[in-house]
C-alpha cells in the first residue's frame, strides 16, 4: 500500500521535514510505501503554487491513501488537496492512522 502525507509545507521550518519524517517513518514500521513531498521534491516554490499543487496531485493519484499530519487543516494547500482527494475517493485518514498497533 502506498500512503501519501498531507501536511503543512510552505511558510513552515524546512518545510516542515521533521514532521513529514516521523510519519514516513511510521508508515515505512508498518511496510507502507510512502510519498512525503518535503522529502522528495526538490524544490517547493511558494510563488509557483500551480505547479507544486499539479505535482502533489499526480503523487496522490498514485497512492492508495492519504494520511493527514495533525495540522493540515490550517493550511489552504492541504485542505485543497484533501477535497482533491475526497472528491477521487482516495480514502483519507488521520495521523493516528500510523500510531495505531
Amino acid at each position: 500500500m502506498t500512503i501519501f502525507i498531507v501536511g503543512p509545507m510552505i511558510g513552515q521550518e524546512n518545510n516542515n521535514i521533521k514532521e513529514f519524517q516521523q510519519a514516513q517513518k511510521l508508515a515505512w514500521q508498518k511496510e507502507f510505501e510512502c510519498y512525503a513531498p518535503p522529502l522528495i521534491l526538490k524544490k517547493i516554490d511558494p510563488k509557483n503554487l500551480p505547479d507544486l499543487k499539479k505535482s502533489l496531485v499526480k503523487l496522490m493519484t498514485e497512492s492508495d491513501m492519504i494520511v493527514t499530519l495533525p495540522t493540515w487543516h490550517e493550511d489552504s494547500l492541504c485542505v485543497d488537496l484533501v477535497q482533491i482527494a475526497r472528491l477521487m475517493e482516495i480514502p483519507v485518514n488521520a495521523y493516528t492512522y500510523l500510531t495505531k498497533n
